[in-house]
């Protein structure tokens, strides 16, 4: 089932009906927003025989098993840094042959930012000059990496996060849910229905998630030494650059969000905060900073991430972080 984005899913359906359907899409927006659960929607209906999700033609049964000789997903390989122009390469090569049962070729292509400059060079091509009844899906989470000239190329949809009403009525309607606590998992999951998704079905991870960010707030109260212990601990020098990179990126975003929770506190909106389930905790700390030096923390934060896309050393990035704050 998806939840939200409505207006995306009428376009598209619109598309579909009207027989406007277009060369290349571009879905874009914040991670675990069901960008690629609705770009998977739009190929059943594109595809099955039925218009729909019918379950019992040949495309849907295909579709069901990653298996459909004429769609082709791309996806960074593991251990890459990006997608490589080889990628590109060998999918050009294939949709250049006539499809398997007369119908249309898709292409999805995940996580189209880390398109290396030689891949979006080559893909380009494809899309200046695509291939009769083709269909490039990009899905994206930060529009800003994509050259223009790849992004002019396409149909944008705009993804963004789902109400909290939304979210609440989804486990309501599904599991029976109580209101209360559909609202805290569209809270702690910044309305990401994704991630609600998932803390909902994994206890085990959204209790872990929750013990991570009362020790960030911990940090936040330590001194400068205990700070730069913590930093030996949760980067040790063993660990590969990439997966320091990872751990470090997933810190900043939570601290991110305990900062704007503090700025909420003190501009007396409590109600909005992310992690309500620790809000004694919250308010006491909101007290050691004023608003200015909180609004001076989030682009220390902004800053830090703008480093690590530029591989700079996570060790270094979060020890320059620590010293600002």
């Amino acid at each position: 089932m998806i939840i939200g984005h409505k207006k995306n899913i009428y376009f598209l359906q619109k598309s579909i009906d009207n027989n406007k359907l277009s060369h290349a899409y571009l879905f874009y927006g914040p991670a675990h927003l069901g960008k690629t659960t609705i770009a998977m929607d739009f190929l059943f209906k594109i595809l099955c025989e039925q218009g729909g999700k019918c379950g019992k033609c040949v495309h849907c049964q295909q579709l069901e098993k990653n298996i459909h000789l004429d769609v082709y997903f791309i996806n960074k390989e593991e251990n890459k840094k990006n997608i490589t122009i080889e990628q590109i390469r060998i999918l050009q090569e294939k949709i250049i042959k006539r499809s398997f049962y007369g119908s249309y070729k898709i292409i999805l292509i995940n996580q189209a930012d880390d398109l290396s400059v030689e891949a979006s060079n080559c893909l380009l091509k494809s899309l200046e000059e695509p291939n009769p009844k083709t269909i490039f899906i990009l899905i994206s989470e930060n529009i800003k990496s994509l050259p223009e000239t790849i992004i002019s190329r396409t149909q944008i949809l705009k993804f963004l996060p789902v109400s909290t009403e939304e979210i609440v009525n989804y486990f309501e309607k599904q599991f029976n849910l109580e209101t209360k606590q559909g609202f805290e998992l569209a809270k702690i999951s910044t309305n990401k229905p994704g991630i609600a998704i998932t803390f909902f079905q994994n206890k085990n991870l959204l209790n872990k998630y929750k013990k991570q960010i009362q020790e960030f707030i911990n940090f936040l109260q330590k001194n400068l030494n205990e700070k730069f212990q913590f930093i030996e601990k949760i980067l040790p020098t063993k660990n590969e650059f990439l997966e320091n990179v990872k751990i470090l990126q997933n810190i900043l975003s939570q601290l991110d969000l305990i900062i704007r929770d503090l700025i909420l506190i003190k501009n007396f909106l409590p109600t909005f905060i992310v992690h309500s389930f620790l809000k004694n905790e919250l308010e006491k700390l909101a007290k050691k900073y004023n608003e200015n030096q909180l609004i001076q923390i989030l682009k220390t934060i902004k800053k830090s991430k703008k480093y690590l896309f530029v591989n700079a050393n996570p060790k270094l990035v979060f020890e320059n972080l620590i010293l600002e704050i």
